[in-house]
């Protein structure tokens, strides 16, 4: 499909991404980003000469930065939600730029279908997830009928959709286009970039009031951490820290894997991402993902020590130690606080409470209702079943991927979504004692880390991580790719 890709062209696809993302971050207008999209698709196809290779980096790098076109409904509760002093709520609906490039690839993978063996036994290895996929869309569906706003979760099933389009259109295009290397070089770069302004704005002391930067006129002066007072939580491009902090901590363990054993990407680039996404990751002060970072790479150390695939360059062997004691002088007095202020958490308003508070609302929903609400409607229904005080007056959705699932579905969309997550894992996960890419490994820790984080964050249709993880588990269920060592 292509005849040569290599490390050359990936590296100007890279520079050219970076420089996309640098000079379209200001572009407020959408006629104006729409031809920079399109500018930068022609580069990006000029570079690679396939059209296809070009349409998906294009994607990647648009839904990572999330770019798009708002629109909004206001909701009228029937309780006087208002009076506790909240603003006016609405509904958020969006189209983004990405949305478009998924309608050219689709029709691109179509036009090359022979040449992509779209049909081959390389991409029907298990009718399972499609009849999965069916199933819950069909569940979904039914939920919307059945909702008090059928509006808002047609608009999440879409996206739903969407999601199950992107894994399928990873499947068929990352191995063919050998587009794994570029999709995990953007990632970096997200990862990079955020992890750079985080620790500007730690140092700094709030936003930096730079285009890159998102904007909530709720929280000019940035988020700050509710058990420590006076603690500023940096979000990097976002406004909220536990989101990025999430991406963060799925992308470490890829660092980590890849920096620990022998293959072409272990240098000291990678070494350098990894101490600068850490560092930023301890700012953010999300103590739930720091555990699972720390659980995540723990096993993924052992694993690779058990396997006998552990290599570390001798530079990296010889500064690790100074370089970690370095690290934990300058902050572990941060982490430490941090860690003596967990208890807060559970109580009265804190953190835990508030979770659990949200798993009981979304239990009371699933009793009471066989399909669900409908998807992603629980935020704008609770003020109308619970008293706000109950719900901290902050109605958002359930802090919980299964209770995400089981209030949006219904009880039944709990073991559906459980049968996908493991049929598309189960080749990788049974038979860790194959000797995949070490690539593979670490986008299957990926994986992991997104379910481990959402069971504390409200992250099944939040941008751009939902989307991130859907593209990755096509990766990993369609890759066939051995470690050479």
């Amino acid at each position: 499909m292509i005849k040569v890709i290599n490390s050359l062209v990936v590296w100007k696809e890279l520079f050219l991404t970076l420089v996309f993302i640098l000079l379209s971050s200001s572009i407020a207008l959408n006629r104006q980003y729409l031809i920079a999209v399109s500018l930068y698709v022609i580069g990006l196809w000029f570079i690679s000469k396939n059209l296809g290779r070009a349409l998906w980096i294009s994607y990647v790098t648009n839904f990572l930065f999330f770019k798009a076109a708002y629109f909004f409904e206001k909701i009228n509760y029937q309780v006087n939600f208002l009076d506790l002093g909240n603003s006016e709520v609405y509904s958020s609906w969006f189209v983004n730029y990405s949305d478009m490039l998924i309608i050219f690839l689709i029709y691109w993978v179509w036009r090359n279908k022979k040449k992509l063996n779209l049909f081959g036994p390389a991409i029907l290895v298990n009718r399972k997830v499609e009849i999965l996929m069916l199933a819950i869309l069909g569940l979904g569906f039914l939920a919307t009928s059945f909702s008090p706003m059928p509006g808002v979760s047609m608009f999440g099933l879409i996206q739903l959709l969407k999601f199950f389009v992107v894994f399928n259109l990873a499947r068929a295009l990352l191995r063919p286009l050998k587009l794994s290397s570029i999709t995990l070089g953007i990632l970096a770069i997200f990862v990079l970039v955020n992890s750079v302004l985080i620790v500007v704005q730690k140092i700094k002391g709030g936003p930096l009031g730079i285009a890159i930067e998102s904007e909530n006129r709720f929280v000019p002066y940035g988020i700050f951490s509710d058990e420590n007072i006076g603690l500023y939580r940096p979000g990097g491009m976002t406004t909220s820290p536990n989101l990025t902090a999430s991406i963060l901590g799925m992308f470490i363990p890829i660092l980590f894997i890849i920096g620990a054993t022998k293959n072409r990407y272990n240098n000291v680039i990678t070494w350098t991402m990894l101490l600068i996404s850490t560092a930023a990751l301890v700012f953010t002060a999300s103590r739930y993902v720091w555990i699972v970072t720390a659980i995540t790479i723990y096993f993924s150390f052992r694993y690779l020590k058990k396997a006998g695939i552990m290599y570390l360059p001798d530079l990296v062997a010889r500064y690790m130690k100074p370089l970690m004691i370095c690290f934990f002088i300058l902050l572990g007095p941060f982490i430490f606080n941090r860690i003596i202020t967990f208890g807060k958490v559970f109580e009265k308003q804190g953190g835990g409470i508030y979770r659990w508070h949200h798993i009981v609302m979304a239990w009371d929903f699933m009793k009471n209702n066989l399909f669900g609400i409908g998807l992603d409607v629980y935020q704008y229904e609770i003020p109308n079943r619970f008293d706000p005080e109950f719900f901290f007056s902050d109605a958002s959705p359930p802090h919980n991927l299964f209770a995400e699932i089981g209030v949006g579905f219904g009880i039944f969309g709990i073991p559906l979504f459980v049968s996908l997550f493991y049929e598309i894992t189960k080749e990788k996960f049974a038979g860790l004692r194959r000797r995949y890419h070490p690539l593979v490994h670490g986008v299957g820790a990926l994986m992991i880390s997104y379910i481990l984080i959402s069971m504390a964050h409200p992250w099944m249709f939040a941008r751009p991580i939902a989307e991130l993880f859907w593209v990755f588990a096509g990766y990993v269920y369609n890759n066939e790719k051995i470690i050479t060592v």
